[in-house]
């Protein structure tokens, strides 16, 4: 019972889940506890501030008492001992009686020796259900051995812990009505016109024993719209307020507007708009509106029934002894993942002080402070690029590890040998084929591939084409299917799918930790490339190409989130006499400007061609743009637009001469939303 469970388990299931989890591990046993420990549930389910009053006190003073408290009933003891009851419905008699005095002493109205049980007594919820049901009453008082009182078990309590949801949205306000009385019965309910007597209504309430009567207005067609209504909470309030019922009308002291119902409304909603209103009752209605009967909070205990109630903790029980063991199981898979997780972090770290260690070196040979800081911030970027690609080969070796073990591949050899020759070789073609088609398709798409291939193989008189079909579509398979026959007809062609599906996996597996390595080399290889220096008073062979796909490479975090690169390189430029480590230094401040100036959203663009006895390098940003009265002074050293401590301002400086080192020309473009360095170098290739 989905709902029922959800409330007690933060989200179980009965059906084809074998009872698992879909949410928490943890609150089953706490709400289970609940149900079958008394000593938990009842504290729960009790109302242990129940409205008392003494044997002394008169009936008016326990009328005011019920009124203040909103309460239905209150209970009348002598010291700690329960001596008697006095409900809405007592009150209803002494309303409807114009001689009754109320000065005279509660204990000659109320109800003597109601029915109690020892809470020792109580040893599950479902007993104080079957005893309020049996005997057909609202209230269950609650005593210790010594016959003191410790409270009050009601129907809204009892509705408000358990809340059995799938047992009331399985009935409707009809089931419930027709069971209890009969539908010509409900249909039956007492209405009155707004302008009845209201002290006469009170005494047809008296006569008819109904807890409420409904004020209604005729229609044209005969029919009576419910107005108001008259409950016997009003009743109280009216006596606590001394009102001369016999001079006022019902539609002078109803309440309204009514809540209604259709007969069609689930229980669940009818309980739903009773506790959302705080009310006890609701109209049922007609689809035209027109009044046909009453729905109460009675009827809606009535729908708890006991015995689905224990078949549901039944069901508890067998679910939290599997949660126990899954918790168990989870908790020593994490244990171990946590293992995993620290090594891997102890690598990084690891990792991370040597990146720190050789830059560190490295960032000693630089011969100005703009080099460090870039270099500084480029470490933050790599330790962040490294985590993701780490994760997803962390994720992809648990993964490989728990997939097979030994055990498993022998499972895999002897139903392999249990096959023909000719289903083995489809197997291992069609693994074969899935490996080359791992990719991924929109839902849309695998649809279609499922409908047709399902089609093929329908045509093909295959059993199981839909199941079959899901498969092949998973795996990568979409045409060709022919190659696969023997396979498809053969009687164990499902579980052979299944073991394909498996070693399937496997390959996803590996091209993830393939593909996490490579990211993960390609980041430590550009840093390694950046730092290095090359030693040399002469110029040596590279390509200009290589050290801008350095630098993007260390920057590529930004081009993650809101910078968009536009790269327009022509790698077939052959290498070019220069200093490659002086040019990335060139590539690393140019960029880093860009970025900056960009604030992380922004187009960057790159372009690197031949232009006569050049290569042109041509670097574009969409940024704020430099003003033109300082665009003449950006390249002098110690200039900068930045705040303090955000550049030393030679970074621009250390260009000019690096640009100028190369018999190079550096030329700045820039306006409002757009600035553009295009530098020339000269297209000197080596002999």
């Amino acid at each position: 019972m989905q709902s029922f469970l959800e409330f007690c388990g933060e989200g179980f299931s009965d059906g084809s889940e074998n009872l698992k989890p879909r949410r928490s591990l943890f609150p089953q046993n706490a709400m289970l506890s609940h149900l079958l420990r008394p000593e938990i549930w009842l504290d729960k389910i009790l109302e242990d501030q129940s409205l008392t009053i003494g044997c002394d006190a008169s009936i008016e003073e326990a009328i005011a008492a019920m009124n203040q408290a909103r309460s239905s009933y209150i209970l009348i003891i002598e010291g700690r001992k329960l001596e008697g009851i006095f409900t809405e419905r007592d009150v209803v008699k002494f309303a409807g009686s114009p001689l009754s005095r109320l000065d005279v002493p509660i204990s000659q109205a109320m109800t003597r020796n109601p029915l109690c049980i020892e809470r020792d007594r109580l040893d599950n919820i479902f007993k104080a259900i079957d005893l309020m049901r049996v005997h057909c009453i609202h209230y269950l008082p609650i005593v210790d051995s010594a016959e003191n009182l410790l409270g009050t078990i009601t129907p809204e309590r009892i509705r408000a812990i358990l809340q059995p949801t799938d047992l009331l949205e399985m009935r409707r306000v009809v089931d419930v009505v027709s069971d209890s009385a009969g539908i010509r019965d409900a249909a039956r309910v007492l209405s009155v016109p707004a302008t009845a007597s209201a002290l006469e209504t009170v005494q047809l309430m008296l006569d008819t024993g109904k807890s409420s009567i409904v004020i209604v207005a005729p229609t044209a067609d005969n029919t009576f719209l419910p107005i108001g209504i008259l409950t016997e909470r009003d009743i109280v309030r009216f006596k606590a307020n001394k009102l001369d019922l016999a001079s006022l009308s019902c539609g002078e002291v109803m309440s309204s507007p009514v809540f209604s119902v259709s007969l069609e409304t689930t229980l669940w909603k009818a309980h739903e708009i009773m506790r959302d209103r705080g009310i006890r009752r609701l109209a049922i209605v007609a689809d035209s509106g027109a009044l046909t009967g009453i729905v109460t909070q009675s009827n809606i205990l009535q729908a708890l029934d006991p015995a689905q109630l224990r078949l549901t903790v039944q069901q508890m029980q067998l679910i939290v002894s599997q949660t126990i063991q899954e918790l168990q199981e989870t908790n020593e898979r994490l244990k171990s993942e946590l293992q995993q997780r620290q090594q891997i972090e102890e690598q990084l770290r690891q990792l991370n002080q040597r990146l720190e260690e050789q830059s560190q070196r490295q960032l000693l040979k630089l011969i100005h402070s703009e080099k460090m800081a870039a270099l500084g911030q480029l470490m933050a970027g790599i330790a962040h690029d490294l985590s993701g690609p780490i994760s997803a080969m962390k994720v992809s070796a648990s993964n490989l590890s728990e997939g097979f073990g030994i055990a498993k591949f022998e499972k895999l050899l002897a139903f392999l040998q249990s096959l023909p020759p000719e289903v083995q070789k489809d197997f291992w073609l069609m693994i074969g084929s899935a490996k080359q088609t791992l990719v991924r398709r929109s839902r849309r798409h695998i649809v279609q591939l499922q409908d047709d291939i399902c089609q093929q193989l329908e045509e093909e008189s295959i059993d199981g084409a839909d199941e079959i079909a899901e498969i092949l579509v998973e795996i990568g398979i979409e045409d060709s299917l022919e190659q696969f026959k023997a396979l498809l007809r053969h009687p164990n062609c499902e579980q052979t799918l299944d073991w394909v599906v498996q070693l399937v996996g496997l390959q996803k597996s590996l091209q993830v930790a393939n593909t996490a390595t490579e990211q993960t080399v390609s980041a430590i290889t550009a840093l390694k490339n950046y730092v290095r220096q090359d030693f040399t008073e002469e110029k040596i062979p590279a390509r200009i190409t290589e050290g801008i796909d350095t630098v993007l490479t260390l920057y590529q975090n930004a081009f993650k989130h809101g910078i968009e690169l536009h790269k327009n390189c022509d790698e077939s430029l052959p290498e070019i006499l220069c200093y490659p480590s002086d040019l990335k230094q060139v590539w690393m401040n140019l960029i880093q400007n860009s970025l900056y100036a960009m604030a992380g959203q922004g187009t960057l663009t790159i372009e690197v061609q031949r232009q006569d006895d050049f290569v042109r390098v041509h670097i574009q940003d969409s940024g704020t743009g430099i003003p033109k009265e300082i665009q003449e002074t950006i390249f002098q050293p110690f200039f900068t637009t930045k705040p303090l401590g955000e550049g030393g301002g030679l970074g621009l400086n250390i260009v000019k001469q690096i640009i100028e080192k190369h018999e190079g020309i550096i030329c700045l473009n820039s306006v409002p939303g757009k600035t553009i360095f295009t530098i020339l170098l000269p297209f000197k290739i080596p002999t």
